[in-house]
Formats: C-alpha cells, sequence, structure tokens
C-alpha cells in the first residue's frame, strides 16, 4: 500500500482530541474538552478506560511501558500514574504534542515552530530543531530511528531525522491533523475536523 493509506479509523472519546500515545495494545488520546486521556481500544475503537489530567487543556501524552506523561496548554509536562496521580513534572516550552524515545522526550513547541528534545532525567533542553512545514505543528512521533510531525496548516505528515531534515511527507487523511503515533508498523493519526483516529500505512 501507499504512503499514507488508510487501514481503518474509528470516532475519539473526546469532542476536542489531539495528542496521542501507542501503549503496545492500546492508543492513548488527550481529550482537551473533557481534560482527560482515553485509552482506545485500536481494533474496535472503544474506549476502555480514562483517567483525570492533572492540568487543564492536556495536548499531548506519551507512555514509558508504565506510566503516562501528559503535555499541557498552560505548560509543563507531568509524569502520570493510572489513577491520575503526578509523579513528577518537567517545565518544557512546548504545549502541544509529544514523544518519548526512552531517554529522551520530543516536544512541539508551535509559538515558535520547533520540535525540542528534552533530556527525561535532568528536564534540560538537548537540542531544537526547525519545523518544515511553515507554521502550526501539533504533534510527534518516533518510530525508533526517525520523527513523524503532523501539521495542521498544510495537513501534512513529515519523516523527519533528529536534524529536521526532511526525509519523506504524504497529505494527512482529513483537515485538522492534531495528533499522531507510532505502533510499530503504522501511524496512527488524530484528525480534528471530524474527531477520528485514522491508522495509515507509511511503506
Amino acid at each position: 500500500m501507499a504512503l499514507g493509506t488508510v487501514i481503518r479509523s474509528f470516532a475519539a472519546g473526546d469532542i476536542t482530541p489531539l495528542g496521542a500515545a501507542w501503549c503496545g495494545d492500546g492508543i492513548w488520546i488527550t481529550g482537551q474538552n473533557l481534560d482527560r486521556v482515553f485509552l482506545h481500544d485500536p481494533v474496535s475503537g472503544v474506549v476502555r478506560y480514562s483517567v483525570a489530567t492533572p492540568r487543564i487543556q492536556p495536548t499531548g501524552v506519551g507512555w514509558d511501558g508504565r506510566t503516562l506523561w501528559v503535555n499541557s496548554g498552560v505548560g509543563g509536562i507531568d509524569q502520570i500514574n493510572l489513577a491520575g496521580t503526578t509523579i513528577r513534572s518537567i517545565a518544557t516550552n512546548g504545549r502541544q504534542g509529544m514523544a518519548m524515545d526512552g531517554r529522551s522526550v520530543w516536544v512541539v513547541n508551535n509559538a515558535l515552530n520547533l520540535v525540542e528534545q528534552y533530556d527525561l532525567t535532568s528536564g534540560v533542553l538537548i537540542r531544537t530543531i526547525p519545523e518544515p512545514g511553515g507554521g502550526t505543528p501539533r504533534d510527534v512521533a518516533w518510530d525508533g530511528s526517525s520523527l513523524w510531525l503532523c501539521n495542521q496548516t498544510t495537513a501534512t505528515i513529515y519523516k523527519l531525522d533528529t536534524d529536521g531534515v526532511v526525509l519523506a511527507s504524504f497529505a494527512a487523511p482529513g483537515a485538522l491533523p492534531f495528533g499522531i503515533t507510532w505502533d510499530g508498523r503504522a501511524l496512527w493519526i488524530v484528525v480534528g475536523a471530524v474527531n477520528r483516529i485514522y491508522q495509515v500505512m507509511v511503506n
């Protein structure tokens, strides 16, 4: 199948879905309307579980295999357990989507059109890379070697190396792509115009 071909889609559990994170057998999606993170079944789309976020306006989410990391539109990333209890927090400039690579967290700063990499232990800013779409980046995913970035203005998904070089791109499956995550074989893209989550092929 061609790059960006839709495999399946389902409705989001909130009317304002944003960030996305794959957790092995499901997809966590932030819901800004209800200030919660929703765990969706990847086949049926059914919401299995949800947890309240420590701050309002959750915009991005990451999963480390045990806990959630939630970014907020009011600033700061919180590590929380599945009961919603905050374990620790990291101060960041970026207030949109995020992705974890095991040692660091990549955060979208849509105010400056950058993707920022922070050390997960210290919270220190490691590097910044420019967003290639000309404005309004929303979320980022990590596939083990490259970044995937969704741009709201151009409705385009970009594959980047860690220096920001564009390796590939394709049209998002709908207007207002707000979230993106990698499941090991395919991408999942949150499309805000229709409040749906799409699984798409990348090879």
